[in-house]
C-alpha cells in the first residue's frame, strides 16, 4: 500500500509543511479490545452487544495472531517517524523561540469515549486502536483529525 501511495505521489510520512507546522499521519489498525464489553452492553442493543463481524478474512498477516496483533505492528511502525518529528519539533522550538504546531491524523478512533454509530452491529470491533492516544500525546499534538 505504501509503495502504491508513493507511486501516486501521496505523502504518508510526517513532514514540516511550513515553518514549525508538522503534519503527522499515523499508521494504525483496529484493536478488538478497544471498546470494552461494559461499553458494548451500555450502548449497543442487547442482541448486538456480543456481535462479531469479520471484515478482513482475505488479509494474510506475517504474524501468527493475524488482525489481533496487527495494531501492535502499526504502533511500532510509527515509532521512528514520531522520534524524528519530536527531534525536528524540539529543534524548531529551540532555535526559533516559538512553539511548533503538530497536527496528527489517523483513520481509527484514539479513545473509546469518542462518539461513533452504535447502531452498526459489530462496528466496535473495528473502530479504534489501542496505543494511538498515547503516541499522539507523546508527540504533543495540538490538533488530531480522525
Amino acid at each position: 500500500v505504501l509503495q502504491v501511495c508513493d507511486e501516486l505521489g501521496i505523502e504518508t510520512a510526517p513532514a514540516e509543511v511550513a515553518a514549525g507546522m508538522f503534519i503527522v499521519p499515523m499508521q494504525s489498525w483496529y484493536s478488538r479490545d478497544f471498546i470494552s464489553k461494559t461499553l458494548r452492553q451500555q450502548h449497543a442493543s442487547a442482541t448486538d452487544a456480543d456481535a462479531k463481524v469479520t471484515i478482513d478474512q482475505w488479509i494474510q498477516w506475517p504474524f501468527s495472531c493475524g488482525s489481533d496483533d496487527a495494531w501492535k505492528f502499526f504502533m511500532r511502525m510509527n515509532e521512528a517517524a514520531l522520534r524524528a518529528t519530536l527531534v525536528a519539533k524540539t529543534a524548531f522550538e529551540r532555535f526559533c523561540d516559538q512553539p511548533a504546531q503538530v497536527l496528527t491524523m489517523t483513520h481509527f478512533l484514539t479513545r473509546p469515549e469518542l462518539k461513533f454509530d452504535w447502531t452498526i452491529p459489530g462496528i466496535w470491533d473495528h473502530i479504534g486502536c489501542e496505543g494511538l492516544d498515547e503516541q499522539i500525546r507523546t508527540i504533543g499534538s495540538d490538533v488530531h483529525v480522525y
